[in-house]
């Protein structure tokens, strides 16, 4: 085993990483629904940030890790709740955010689960 497979991903390494594209173009890439970090001229109606799933894997044989995709809050974390993650997978929630610096939408405060094999059930409590 190499020795980055065994470094886990930490929150640092996500806070603001870059979703969607440039101009604060962001959508869930579960029901396509518009996201917005509540702050945007072209969503007056929402004005609180989307909670968001962003969906990570490690890249192979590196300590980097790599967003694979976001869902909305409604549409939830990926696949069966009966899953559970592999070692170099994580499912985290975050608050979206705009980064001026990349003219985009990038992940702030985001929470890891506490267990690589910790599941989220339909109802969000964690298990």
């Amino acid at each position: 085993m190499n020795e980055h497979e065994t470094d886990e991903l930490t929150p640092a390494m996500l806070s603001g990483t870059p979703v969607g594209g440039p101009s604060g173009l962001a959508v869930c890439d579960t029901c396509n629904r518009r996201l917005t970090d509540g702050h945007r001229e072209h969503d007056p109606d929402d004005v609180e940030a989307d909670t968001v799933y962003a969906y990570a894997t490690r890249v192979r044989d590196t300590n980097r890790w790599s967003l694979r995709w976001v869902s909305c809050e409604d549409c939830g974390p990926p696949g069966d709740s009966d899953e559970t993650t592999d070692p170099g997978e994580v499912v985290a929630k975050a608050t979206l955010a705009f980064d001026a610096r990349i003219d985009g939408f990038a992940l702030a405060d985001p929470e890891l689960p506490s267990d690589a094999t910790e599941t989220v059930v339909e109802d969000g409590e964690s298990q």
